[in-house]
């Protein structure tokens, strides 16, 4: 057993009572310097934006920012994109207080206090980036030009009502009476799934005949199916090829579309139906794709925002194999990569760009929704893609 001298035991309590008072004036140095953030916050939140008017030049920028709620900022030049003019550009990424819209409120008068602020304290360009919030705010001071993600006069456009307001076509009551439209439907449009005699395909392998429909389809799904004149069978809420428009409309009520007198249609729950004189068309409904756009709009986002490092024919190619219902074309100097069933066309340009088209029958979900709000997406609500479809079909 081990014995602890004296001057050892005061040795050791000298250096305890060192450690313990080095630790209590640390603690009271975080204390104090936590004391010092607080107040100086406080001053930034005391500071008015009347105070900012009257002496643009007595704040900083960040001072300025935190007045109106904003976090993180942090300050930097970069040159502009035309670097041969040689230009820097102010550029602050930051945290807002407030997205573009809240709640269906716009915030136009919010960032309009801000961008007037800066330009009071600044006479160059500027540049204000929140990358959580999808907000990019360019400000160019020689020509007086204010872009808002992209877009000039942001809020004249009003994207983000647009999308959270929108309300699709309305749906039409009916009930599917063909055997063969039912087996389809039970087997949610798969080709693989269902067991039909075999047909035969024509010349450009478009359809699968059989006796008196014929089936448009791809490896698997089944994209559309067409009752010609001699289909015995009634195909829709006890209707029959060749029934007269005027008894259709007593039936269903008013169509939903309406292709002069070549055609009316109309939107289900669970499919699209088009009544012509001699034959009858139908369509699974674009809901049918709803889960399923979940995770295709997160490949889409992350292309768009380069967190995806793979080349376009590669992406291209991974939307194609794993979502069958979308083709690919080339057309000039984009690839057209589009799902006419979904409601969505994705453009990708030889230069890098990314333009992505949604259609009325399309039901944005989180991801996309974000990039719509914010005037990223071209929304075409005026036309449902798989009516403009039928239409080209016909033509």
């Amino acid at each position: 057993m081990s014995i602890i001298k004296p001057d050892n035991k005061r040795f050791l309590i000298v250096i305890l009572v060192i450690i313990g008072v080095a630790l209590c004036m640390i603690l009271c140095l975080l204390h104090i310097l936590k004391t010092l953030k607080d107040n100086r916050n406080e001053l930034r939140r005391e500071i008015s934006q009347t105070d900012i008017e009257n002496n643009p030049y007595s704040y900083s920028v960040e001072e300025i920012l935190h007045s109106f709620g904003c976090k993180n900022v942090n300050e930097k030049y970069e040159l502009t994109e035309n670097e041969e003019e040689n230009k820097k550009i102010h550029k602050v990424t930051l945290s807002f207080k407030y997205n573009l819209y809240e709640k269906d409120e716009s915030k136009e008068d919010y960032f309009n206090k801000i961008i007037k602020a800066l330009k009071n304290v600044w006479v160059n360009s500027f540049e204000l980036y929140d990358e959580s919030k999808n907000i990019d705010i360019v400000v160019d001071q020689e020509n007086n030009i204010i872009t808002i993600n992209g877009i000039e006069d942001f809020y004249n456009n009003n994207s983000y009502l647009e999308v959270n307001n929108h309300k699709e076509l309305p749906i039409s009551n009916g009930n599917n009476s063909s055997l063969v439209l039912n087996k389809i439907i039970f087997a949610n449009w798969d080709k693989s799934k269902i067991s039909l005699k075999e047909g035969y395909t024509d010349y450009d392998e478009n359809y699968l005949y059989y006796s008196n429909f014929k089936i448009n389809s791809n490896d698997k799904n089944i994209n559309f199916i067409v009752f010609s004149k001699d289909y015995p069978d009634t195909v829709f809420e006890d209707i029959k090829v060749g029934t007269q428009f005027s008894k259709i409309e007593q039936k269903l009520g008013k169509p939903t579309f309406k292709l002069d007198d070549e055609m009316i249609g109309y939107k289900a729950s669970n499919l699209y139906v088009f009544f012509y004189k001699d034959e009858i068309v139908l369509y699974p409904s674009s809901s049918r794709y709803d889960t399923n756009n979940v995770l295709l709009e997160k490949k889409i986002v992350d292309y768009y925002n380069g967190k995806i490092e793979e080349d376009r024919s590669l992406f291209v190619k991974d939307i194609i194999d794993n979502y069958l219902d979308f083709k690919s074309e080339v057309i000039k100097d984009y690839v057209k990569v589009s799902s006419y069933l979904r409601g969505i066309d994705l453009l990708l340009y030889d230069n890098g760009t990314f333009k992505i088209k949604i259609y009325d029958n399309y039901k944005l979900k989180s991801d996309l929704k974000v990039l719509a709000q914010s005037n990223k997406v071209e929304l075409d609500y005026e036309n449902d893609s798989v009516y403009l479809f039928e239409k080209n079909r016909v033509k």
